[in-house]
């Protein structure tokens, strides 16, 4: 059963991928060379066929307004659904109210224009295939006024400085503490994927003014489950991937290359986003290529292996990229050999040369650099 859902994409989130987010947000940073980080979390929205979704921005709004301008592709029913991008103005230069929390506040009319009966709120850094209709099912079956999704795992070093959750007998959260590197045994991953009746979260955004500690949506769950009511868990089974570092950026779309048909379960569901209107690869009769995905409009003569190439990429007769992502109209001229590279936009390397990181610290080179 179908059930009406407001979706609130939070980009209020702390995690970052390092110097590729200077200046962009992660939500609209390139990953796989055609999709953003953003694309995903509005896929499982689409799948699910929610069609009432808001993107609550803390800044640098221009470019995720300019990648969701075509909402159609987003939205199954574009007549009376709709995706918005919400601000909090009147906070934007305090860092400390600024937060998702006063989004919605100074947003309030999403909460009370259309007729959901749930809301969900979720980030980006998390790259997941889940269907959110089964979620709400579990969450009405608990009799709970909002539930947390979680991901059992072992892997402290994918989840570190994430939260893990402990978890009571009868599926309620007991306590919320952050992840180390370091952690090895089976924990709870928080995957910052919460659930809530309409009205019951309408009233604590209402209350949450009254309340010293409450600065964030995520607050607001931790002071709920300690305080107030109980905050029911829903596992999530299938596979997950955290992305808030700029070395998980790269390590693990290396991974994903290794095995990028098996990449999240994606069976049926698509994975949608903003399409340009490129020409196909043009591969040279010297181009040389393994294991790698290459968006549209790249030109290869040279040598590309186990890379990621974003739209618009030239590889040069006589040159090579190993191991490497680029981001879009990167231009890498003959006698150039690239390994463990990770290069933003519009990058020109001139002169001969071998440029060179590992896989644990990859080489990063700026946008608009030209070498």
């Amino acid at each position: 059963m179908l059930h009406k859902v407001l979706a609130l994409i939070d980009l209020h989130n702390p995690n970052n991928l390092g110097l590729l987010t200077e200046n962009r947000l992660e939500a609209v940073t390139t990953f796989l060379g055609r999709y953003t980080f953003i694309d995903f979390m509005l896929s499982n929205c689409t799948n699910s066929e929610i069609d009432n979704i808001a993107i609550l921005c803390k800044e640098k709004s221009r470019s995720v307004a300019k990648h969701i301008s075509r909402d159609s592709i987003y939205l199954k029913n574009s007549k009376t659904g709709f995706l918005k991008i919400l601000n909090s103005e009147t906070n934007i230069s305090n860092p400390l109210f600024n937060s998702d929390v006063n989004n919605v506040k100074e947003n309030d009319y999403i909460l009370y224009d259309n007729d959901s009966e749930y809301v969900i709120v979720a980030p980006v850094h998390f790259i997941l295939n889940i269907d959110f209709n089964d979620i709400i099912e579990k969450h009405i079956e608990s009799n709970c006024l909002c539930s947390v999704v979680y991901k059992v795992s072992d892997d402290g070093e994918m989840f570190s400085n994430c939260e893990k959750l402990t978890i009571d007998a009868i599926g309620n959260v007991q306590k919320f503490e952050q992840i180390t590197s370091s952690d090895k045994t089976k924990f709870n991953v928080n995957l910052g994927i919460y659930i809530f009746n309409r009205e019951f979260f309408n009233r604590l955004i209402k209350e949450s003014s009254n309340i010293s500690e409450i600065y964030s949506i995520d607050d607001l769950v931790k002071y709920n489950a300690k305080y107030k009511i109980n905050v029911n868990t829903i596992e999530f089974k299938k596979d997950v991937y955290c992305f808030n570092s700029f070395e998980k950026y790269f390590k693990y779309s290396m991974d994903i290359l290794d095995n990028p048909t098996g990449f999240l379960n994606y069976d049926d569901a698509l994975i949608y986003t903003t399409t340009h209107n490129s020409r196909p690869v043009l591969y040279g009769s010297s181009s040389y290529v393994r294991s790698s995905l290459i968006a549209n409009g790249c030109t290869i003569n040279g040598t590309v292996k186990h890379s990621i190439l974003a739209r618009d990429v030239v590889i040069e007769d006589g040159a090579s990229v190993e191991n490497c992502i680029l981001f879009s109209h990167t231009v890498v001229k003959s006698g150039v050999h690239l390994k463990n590279v990770v290069c933003n936009k519009r990058v020109v390397f001139n002169n001969p040369q071998k440029l060179e990181g590992s896989l644990e610290a990859p080489l990063y080179i700026k946008e608009g650099s030209i070498i």
